[in-house]
């Protein structure tokens, strides 16, 4: 990350194994506080399917309407476990 130099760019460490140890998934809420700024902002993609339209376009009977635009991607990764990403 440090090579990327890019603002856009966002690493955020987390230590899923000592956080939850023990089942203790509430701890996993010190990690959304730490993402809750790009989640809200990175919005959500939605849409809706149309039908009708065939005197805009013979060839079509049905469009989309795009009701909300995602802005950004959070990705997340565990070194040795896949269940733990799947958790977060």
């Amino acid at each position: 990350m440090n090579q990327i130099n890019d603002s856009d760019f966002k690493y955020v460490w987390f230590d899923f194994h000592a956080e939850c140890a023990k089942m203790k998934w509430e701890n996993l809420s010190k990690l959304v506080q730490q993402v809750k700024e790009q989640l809200v902002d990175y919005n959500y993609f939605t849409a809706t399917l149309l039908r009708g339209f065939d005197e805009i376009d013979k060839m079509a009977n049905e469009a989309t309407y795009i009701q909300k635009e995602q802005k950004g991607v959070i990705r997340t990764n565990c070194m040795d476990c896949l269940d733990r990403t799947n958790v977060v």
